[in-house]
């Protein structure tokens, strides 16, 4: 962690207009796209439990999509309500539509 002052926050602060923001080049999309598979990857069969069950039903339904097919069922299997399953299923049956 890199320790700033708080007249260093404050000008960071100031800095960060929309004016001010400049594009990302077009690599950069894809390289924070393998850092987030690469964090989904690390997740444990615990972590995944916690995050599909406290998501809304269309929001677990995004991440299970994007994992590899032969997980899905499995990371399915892993949401604690029927209901809420069945949910799941649904917004994943739409999304693959």
């Amino acid at each position: 962690m890199v320790p700033f002052t708080e007249e260093e926050i404050q000008r960071i602060s100031e800095a960060a207009t929309p004016d001010a923001l400049v594009p990302a080049p077009p690599e950069a999309s894809e390289v924070a796209q393998r850092i987030a598979d690469a964090a989904l990857d690390a997740y444990t069969k615990e972590d995944w439990q916690y995050v599909l069950n406290a998501l809304r039903p269309d929001r677990a339904a995004t991440y299970i999509s994007s994992r590899p097919p032969e997980e899905r069922p499995e990371l399915l299997l892993l949401i604690e309500s029927p209901n809420r399953r069945a949910a799941v299923e649904r917004h994943l049956v739409v999304s693959a539509a």
